[in-house]
């Protein structure tokens, strides 16, 4: 019998949906149609009750731990890649990240399996709240939230890079909001889908073929779009540095209707200044995004941690975060 080891997790009144990530050059797209019938049993534990999302490989569903009643999300394996090995092995090394990753700003992940079909599936903590892209979709961040959400996210990365990954897929739709008594902010980052070991093994190899680019354009680092360097720690700190970017004006640094533009113009050029667009953000969090959007890796935050510090001596300029 499947057990939860130091389980918690909140019901969710409303389900989160999770936007897939963009894949350029992609071997193919799935349909968004649940694949699971609703009632399935999982491991033996776990009853699928609604579908409430879908990914590039996995569709997502709240389901029911029948031992102990609990409501957790379960993430299976689309039906149409269970046949290809490698989206198979994209899957389970989103299981191995996952497993690794325990820390407060990181959806948890509480177990996993497979059937004897060959239905692979994960079982996550269901969370209660809004992704940030739908709580941006009514106004962009304060400043205050904003150092909030800066902190918490590079305390998430920093764990993750410590773990030996770069998570590839920073984005507004991949961090989300939970929904806390106080009504402070509370984010935690989602999706390991496409997480990459830093320094692959014969257990954690890397999985992405030469010419596919994996990513989410808009939030997609230089060297991701290039191939000139390899993706690293720092990449996730650009992304990082987009999506703040974002949260404080409404709009991702660069933007174009044409990918190929989009792609070239992140690539080469040097992004705005967060100033240009709204101008009551302190100087010293302007600078910091700039530094985060650097073009070249060496010219970034050689970490998650000298971010943070840079973050920290921002939030002391202005005073605690206490009540914000």
């Amino acid at each position: 019998m499947h057990t939860l080891p130091h389980f918690s997790a909140s019901a969710a009144s409303e389900p989160w949906e999770s936007e897939r990530a963009t894949f350029v050059d992609p071997p193919d797209v799935p349909s968004d149609a649940p694949d699971e019938a609703e009632g399935r049993l999982l491991g033996g534990a776990y009853r699928l009750l609604t579908s409430i999302g879908t990914g590039s490989t996995g569709a997502v569903y709240a389901a029911r731990h029948e031992p102990s009643g609990a409501l957790v999300a379960a993430k299976v394996l689309r039906e149409r890649w269970r046949h290809s090995s490698g989206q198979q092995r994209r899957f389970e090394r989103e299981i191995r990240a996952g497993s690794k990753l325990r820390h407060p700003h990181i959806v948890r992940m509480l177990d996993a399996g497979v059937e004897t079909d060959g239905t692979a599936w994960q079982i996550l903590e269901l969370l209660q709240g809004r992704e940030l892209a739908t709580a941006l979709e009514q106004r962009p961040l304060a400043v205050e939230e904003t150092l909030k959400l800066a902190r918490q996210l590079l305390q998430a990365l920093e764990a993750v890079h410590l773990r030996g990954y770069v998570h590839r897929d920073v984005k507004p739709e991949n961090v989300f909001l939970v929904d806390t008594p106080d009504g402070s902010l509370f984010a935690k980052l989602l999706d390991f889908g496409i997480a990459k070991p830093i320094s692959p093994t014969q257990t954690t190899p890397a999985l992405t073929s030469e010419g596919v680019i994996l990513g989410t354009p808009h939030y997609m680092a230089p060297e991701q779009i290039t191939g000139d360097l390899p993706v690293s720690p720092s990449s996730d700190l650009w992304a990082l540095g987009a999506l703040l970017f974002t949260a404080l004006t409404g709009r991702p640094p660069f933007h174009d209707e044409m990918l190929s533009t989009l792609l070239v113009n992140i690539a080469r050029n040097p992004a705005p200044s967060v100033a240009t667009y709204r101008s009551d953000v302190p100087r010293r969090l302007v600078e910091i995004v700039a530094r985060a959007l650097r073009t070249h890796p060496a010219h970034r935050y050689r970490d998650a941690a000298e971010m943070a510090e840079a973050v920290d001596r921002c939030i002391a300029d202005l005073g605690s975060l206490t009540g914000w």
